[in-house]
């Protein structure tokens, strides 16, 4: 094939967005002269590049780097790529690209997307030295687009950036405060994986989540949950469905035993509640007395957070664990009114719990 032939078929894959891995392979495959096809692909690159989906970004650069020069074609494009960039190239190892930003990191900042220092930022100890803080300077700069980045993903399936606009703020002014309290930069934040309902980040000894509308909000207070310095309905206060919370961060690299998570479940179970989702990933070890430690008052009633009831008689202590995750505890009454609730327990891991529960009060009188 011709270039201008090899051309019109790569322009073909470009504008129908079909830019997919091992098109090149098949491409230097069928062409009798690689270097042409090499030609070819360096004259489109740019045009690849803005192509490809996020999937197959990183994939397609791998596979290009196998052939001719592209490899040093790469290395010398990084700016280039970094324009398009998705998150996964940064930690690809086939490439030097950390040693590049690092060496050009000033020359980056007003030339590539606030996604990549963003992404950056979530990476461990991506950014050295003094980069750190003209990072810091950057995301400060951008708090809002960064918290977003954070804390607005899942959200953001159900509404747009427009409706989610004043909770961002709010999350802005949240997320300004426990910097302050823990005396730490918007550099010192930590993504965390977040359950399948909410966005979760690590703020020193704080841990602040954002998701979706919870089964339940209301439950009663009691010693076995972690406190919440800030539980938040958003569906109270606007037309979201959602919650917000901060709690302080426990020790979830745990080796806990089956008879210790039922020793939790039955806690629960004798206050009148039942824990639908009991399992090891919603369980921590306090790492702190399971008290509020914060200089100032943020919600200091229990109600205003979602708990019923007077405060707890019982204080756990450090090293105690602790359920981490509030969602799915509910009175027993509301349960045993909720047929579907009760279809979806029975099938659930929980209910060897409860089956546990029930053998033992008929054990016990």
């Amino acid at each position: 094939m011709e270039k201008e032939e090899i051309i019109s078929i790569i322009s073909y894959r470009v504008d129908h967005h079909r830019i997919v891995p091992y098109f090149f392979d098949s491409l230097y495959e069928d062409a009798k002269d690689s270097a042409t096809v090499t030609e070819a692909i360096k004259e489109q690159f740019e045009s690849i590049l803005a192509s490809c989906f996020s999937c197959n970004f990183s994939s397609i650069l791998e596979e290009l780097s196998c052939y001719d020069d592209m490899y040093s074609y790469i290395i010398n494009h990084i700016p280039t790529i970094l324009k398009y960039f998705h998150g996964d190239f940064l930690r690809l190892s086939s490439f030097p690209i950390q040693e590049y930003v690092n060496n050009h990191f000033s020359e980056l900042i007003p030339s590539i997307p606030k996604d990549c220092f963003f992404y950056m930022a979530i990476s461990d100890d991506y950014v050295k030295g003094e980069n750190k803080k003209m990072l810091n300077q950057f995301l400060t700069n951008y708090k809002k687009d960064y918290v977003f980045f954070l804390l607005g993903q899942m959200l953001s399936l159900s509404y747009s950036m427009e409706q989610l606009d004043t909770l961002t703020d709010v999350l802005v002014l949240i997320v300004d405060e426990l910097l302050e309290h823990e005396e730490l930069s918007y550099c010192d934040i930590r993504m965390l994986m977040g359950g399948a309902y909410s966005d979760c980040v690590e703020i020193g000894s704080k841990v602040l989540k954002v998701g979706d509308e919870r089964y339940t909000y209301f439950m009663k207070n009691n010693p076995f949950i972690v406190s919440p310095l800030i539980r938040v309905d958003l569906n109270e206060l606007s037309f979201l469905r959602g919650t917000v919370e901060v709690i302080e961060k426990v020790d979830t690299n745990i080796s806990i035993t089956d008879d210790e998570l039922y020793e939790i479940y039955k806690q629960f179970r004798l206050m009148g509640l039942i824990w639908l989702d009991a399992k090891v990933e919603n369980v921590g070890r306090l790492l702190k007395d399971n008290t509020i430690h914060y200089k100032k008052t943020l919600y200091p009633d229990s109600i205003t957070r979602g708990l019923l009831g007077g405060e707890n008689e019982i204080v756990l202590k450090k090293g105690d664990y602790v359920v981490c995750d509030l969602d799915h505890i509910v009175f027993e009454d509301v349960f045993q009114h909720d047929s579907k609730l009760q279809q979806d327990f029975y099938l659930s891991n929980a209910y060897y719990y409860e089956e546990r529960y029930q053998k033992s009060k008929i054990k016990n009188g």
